[in-house]
Protein backbone atom coordinates (compact mmCIF):
# COMPACT_ATOMS: atom_id res chain seq x y z
CA UNK A 1 0.00 0.00 0.00
CA UNK A 2 2.78 2.43 0.85
CA UNK A 3 4.49 1.77 -2.47
CA UNK A 4 1.37 2.68 -4.51
CA UNK A 5 0.82 5.86 -2.47
CA UNK A 6 4.33 7.01 -3.26
CA UNK A 7 3.46 7.10 -6.97
CA UNK A 8 -0.07 8.49 -6.54
CA UNK A 9 0.91 12.17 -6.98
CA UNK A 10 2.65 11.44 -10.29
CA UNK A 11 -0.32 9.42 -11.49
CA UNK A 12 -2.68 12.23 -10.53
CA UNK A 13 -0.55 14.76 -12.39
CA UNK A 14 -0.44 12.60 -15.51
CA UNK A 15 -4.17 11.90 -15.46
CA UNK A 16 -5.02 15.54 -14.76
CA UNK A 17 -2.73 16.69 -17.55
CA UNK A 18 -4.18 14.25 -20.06
CA UNK A 19 -7.72 15.20 -19.06
CA UNK A 20 -7.01 18.92 -19.31
CA UNK A 21 -5.39 18.42 -22.70
CA UNK A 22 -8.35 16.44 -24.01
CA UNK A 23 -10.87 18.96 -22.70
CA UNK A 24 -8.91 21.92 -24.01
CA UNK A 25 -8.48 20.60 -27.57
CA UNK A 26 -9.51 23.04 -30.17
CA UNK A 27 -7.80 23.80 -33.44
CA UNK A 28 -5.01 26.29 -32.96
CA UNK A 29 -4.33 29.22 -35.26
CA UNK A 30 -3.03 28.33 -38.69
CA UNK A 31 0.71 27.73 -38.74
CA UNK A 32 2.46 28.54 -41.99
CA UNK A 33 4.05 25.61 -43.77
CA UNK A 34 6.76 27.66 -45.44
CA UNK A 35 10.34 26.57 -44.91
CA UNK A 36 11.50 27.50 -41.45
CA UNK A 37 7.99 27.36 -39.98
CA UNK A 38 7.42 25.16 -36.94
CA UNK A 39 5.19 22.69 -38.77
CA UNK A 40 7.65 22.40 -41.67
CA UNK A 41 10.60 21.88 -39.33
CA UNK A 42 8.80 19.13 -37.41
CA UNK A 43 7.73 17.42 -40.62
CA UNK A 44 11.37 17.48 -41.80
CA UNK A 45 12.38 15.79 -38.54
CA UNK A 46 9.74 13.12 -39.13
CA UNK A 47 10.94 12.63 -42.72
CA UNK A 48 14.56 12.27 -41.59
CA UNK A 49 13.60 9.55 -39.13
CA UNK A 50 11.61 7.66 -41.77
CA UNK A 51 14.55 7.94 -44.18
CA UNK A 52 16.77 6.32 -41.56
CA UNK A 53 14.43 3.33 -41.36
CA UNK A 54 14.00 3.20 -45.15
CA UNK A 55 17.71 3.35 -46.00
CA UNK A 56 19.54 1.95 -43.00
CA UNK A 57 16.85 0.08 -41.12
CA UNK A 58 16.89 -0.93 -37.50
CA UNK A 59 19.20 -3.75 -36.46
CA UNK A 60 20.93 -5.07 -33.36
CA UNK A 61 24.02 -3.09 -34.38
CA UNK A 62 22.26 0.27 -34.60
CA UNK A 63 19.53 -0.24 -32.02
CA UNK A 64 20.49 2.89 -30.06
CA UNK A 65 20.41 5.03 -33.22
CA UNK A 66 17.01 3.54 -34.15
CA UNK A 67 15.60 4.51 -30.76
CA UNK A 68 17.03 8.02 -31.12
CA UNK A 69 15.38 8.43 -34.53
CA UNK A 70 12.10 7.09 -33.23
CA UNK A 71 12.15 9.46 -30.24
CA UNK A 72 12.74 12.43 -32.56
CA UNK A 73 9.89 11.25 -34.77
CA UNK A 74 7.52 10.90 -31.83
CA UNK A 75 8.39 14.33 -30.42
CA UNK A 76 7.78 15.92 -33.83
CA UNK A 77 4.41 14.17 -34.19
CA UNK A 78 3.29 15.36 -30.76
CA UNK A 79 4.31 18.92 -31.65
CA UNK A 80 2.58 18.85 -35.07
CA UNK A 81 -0.72 17.46 -33.90
CA UNK A 82 -1.51 20.66 -32.02
CA UNK A 83 -0.84 22.76 -35.15
CA UNK A 84 -3.07 23.47 -38.09
CA UNK A 85 -1.80 22.97 -41.65
CA UNK A 86 -1.73 26.02 -43.88
CA UNK A 87 -4.05 24.26 -46.32
CA UNK A 88 -6.87 24.59 -43.77
CA UNK A 89 -7.20 28.23 -44.85
CA UNK A 90 -8.48 27.07 -48.24
CA UNK A 91 -11.19 24.87 -46.70
CA UNK A 92 -14.60 26.49 -46.37
CA UNK A 93 -15.36 27.59 -42.82
CA UNK A 94 -18.14 25.03 -42.28
CA UNK A 95 -15.78 22.13 -43.07
CA UNK A 96 -12.57 23.47 -41.57
CA UNK A 97 -12.99 21.86 -38.12
CA UNK A 98 -13.56 18.47 -39.75
CA UNK A 99 -10.46 18.98 -41.92
CA UNK A 100 -8.29 19.86 -38.91
CA UNK A 101 -9.70 16.93 -36.94
CA UNK A 102 -8.77 14.61 -39.81
CA UNK A 103 -5.24 16.03 -39.84
CA UNK A 104 -4.86 15.51 -36.11
CA UNK A 105 -6.35 12.01 -36.35
CA UNK A 106 -3.82 11.07 -39.01
CA UNK A 107 -0.99 12.25 -36.77
CA UNK A 108 -2.42 10.19 -33.92
CA UNK A 109 -2.27 7.20 -36.30
CA UNK A 110 1.39 8.05 -37.01
CA UNK A 111 2.10 8.18 -33.29
CA UNK A 112 0.32 4.84 -32.82
CA UNK A 113 2.43 3.28 -35.59
CA UNK A 114 5.58 4.68 -34.00
CA UNK A 115 4.60 3.06 -30.69
CA UNK A 116 4.21 -0.26 -32.53
CA UNK A 117 7.68 0.28 -33.96
CA UNK A 118 9.05 1.06 -30.50
CA UNK A 119 7.53 -2.11 -29.09
CA UNK A 120 9.08 -4.11 -31.92
CA UNK A 121 12.48 -2.52 -31.22
CA UNK A 122 12.16 -3.24 -27.51
CA UNK A 123 11.50 -6.88 -28.36
CA UNK A 124 14.41 -6.95 -30.85
CA UNK A 125 11.97 -7.58 -33.73
CA UNK A 126 13.88 -5.44 -36.19
CA UNK A 127 12.21 -6.80 -39.31
CA UNK A 128 8.82 -5.87 -37.86
CA UNK A 129 9.95 -2.36 -36.90
CA UNK A 130 11.37 -1.83 -40.39
CA UNK A 131 8.21 -3.19 -42.04
CA UNK A 132 6.02 -0.79 -40.05
CA UNK A 133 8.28 2.13 -41.04
CA UNK A 134 8.60 1.19 -44.69
CA UNK A 135 5.01 0.09 -45.33
CA UNK A 136 2.57 1.44 -42.75
CA UNK A 137 4.29 4.77 -42.07
CA UNK A 138 5.03 5.50 -45.71
CA UNK A 139 1.42 4.75 -46.71
CA UNK A 140 0.20 7.07 -43.95
CA UNK A 141 2.72 9.73 -44.99
CA UNK A 142 1.58 9.60 -48.61
CA UNK A 143 -2.10 9.81 -47.66
CA UNK A 144 -1.39 12.71 -45.31
CA UNK A 145 0.63 14.63 -47.87
CA UNK A 146 -2.02 14.05 -50.54
CA UNK A 147 -4.76 15.42 -48.32
CA UNK A 148 -3.10 18.06 -46.15
CA UNK A 149 -0.07 19.44 -48.03
CA UNK A 150 -1.75 20.91 -51.08
CA UNK A 151 -0.58 21.10 -54.67
CA UNK A 152 2.80 22.73 -54.07
CA UNK A 153 4.45 19.65 -52.50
Amino acid sequence: MVRSLRFAPLTLVLVAGATASALAFRPTPVVERAEGSPIHDHMETMNAALKFFAKTGASAENRVKAFEQLEKFQAAVVACKSMTPETAKAVEEAKRAEFVTGYRSMLVDALSNSCRMEKALLEAKYDEANRIAREDMNALKKAGHDKYEGDDH
